[in-house]
């Protein structure tokens, strides 16, 4: 028996069932086929979302990180500004606490000031009563003595002056007024002629007056305590004279005595009448000039 003859129907069953079952396996093959291809474009399209998903995120910390230095940043300038504030305040209360302690010391300045200028006035006044009563006194000497009196406050101007030709004009003696303990050059302010034959000159540069006979011999030096400007003969004798020097640093005037004009001449200082500083004019007694005069001449004597 031949079996192939036999199988042949079922391959023929087969061989139809193959081609009507085709079409709907190429069906399902598709099918499979865009299902698989959506699902890959399905995970591209989440792959693509998780990434866009995690930028955002990491946007979103990025933005958290500014915000928050931001606020730092805020903080720390507000922090900045308040202490800007705070010293600033602070400054402002020293500088209003100096000025009203600046305020204080001036109001306090101009009062001292207005209390020296007026002990300055009161001292001029008390200079001025003093000089009065030494010319009293002087006027009162000149009287008593007989001595030709020379005014130190009357005006001299207006006095006729009589001018005479000079015939006979010729330099008799020069000498020098350097003496020995001078620190500087002379500078001679001015000179006075006195009876017996004196000359008083003020040297400016060493501060002190002398006294030279008309031989030129130096007989006595006094130092002043500023340099000598001018001088004044205010009285003089045949055994005395009373002079003014004024002294510009100082502000003063000294009123001299030379006494012993025929034997030894000698300065003595009566008075020192300061305009500007804080000591009074005062005129001494004659009982204190005569005493004076007796200690200067025992000293001269003991040295002689």
């Amino acid at each position: 028996m031949n079996t192939s003859r036999l199988e042949r129907p079922w391959v023929q069953m087969r061989k139809m069932s193959f081609m009507y079952l085709s079409p709907i396996f190429g069906l399902v093959a598709a099918d499979a086929n865009n299902s698989s291809s959506r699902l890959a474009s399905d995970t591209d399209e989440e792959n693509s979302g998780q990434s866009e998903v995690d930028s955002l995120k990491a946007e979103i910390v990025n933005l958290k990180k500014q915000q928050e230095k931001l606020e730092r940043r805020v903080i720390s300038e507000k922090q900045e500004v308040q202490n800007n504030f705070s010293s600033i305040e602070k400054k402002m209360k020293k500088n209003n606490l100096r000025l009203r302690e600046t305020i204080a010391q001036l109001e306090s300045n101009n009062k001292a000031h207005v209390e020296e200028l007026t002990k300055v006035v009161k001292t001029n006044e008390n200079n001025i009563k003093g000089l009065r009563k030494l010319q009293q006194v002087l006027q009162q000497r000149n009287q008593s003595s007989g001595a030709t009196a020379f005014p130190i406050f009357r005006s001299v101007a207006g006095a006729s002056v009589t001018s005479k030709p000079l015939k006979d004009l010729r330099q008799r003696k020069e000498f020098s007024v350097r003496a020995d303990g001078d620190q500087r050059d002379p500078v001679i302010n001015d000179v006075k002629l006195l009876p017996g034959g004196l000359l008083v000159v003020t040297d400016a540069q060493n501060s002190c007056l002398k006294l030279f006979n008309i031989q030129g011999k130096m007989l006595h030096c006094l130092s002043c305590n500023h340099w000598p400007a001018c001088l004044a003969v205010l009285d003089t004798s045949s055994t005395s004279s009373t002079l003014a020097v004024t002294l510009p640093v100082g502000q003063a005037i000294d009123i001299l005595e030379l006494c012993d004009m025929g034997s030894v001449a000698l300065f003595d200082r009566l008075v020192e009448a300061a305009f500007l500083i804080e000591a009074n004019a005062r005129a001494l007694s004659r009982a204190s000039c005569k005493a004076r005069r007796r200690n200067m001449r025992n000293m001269f004597v003991a040295f002689s």
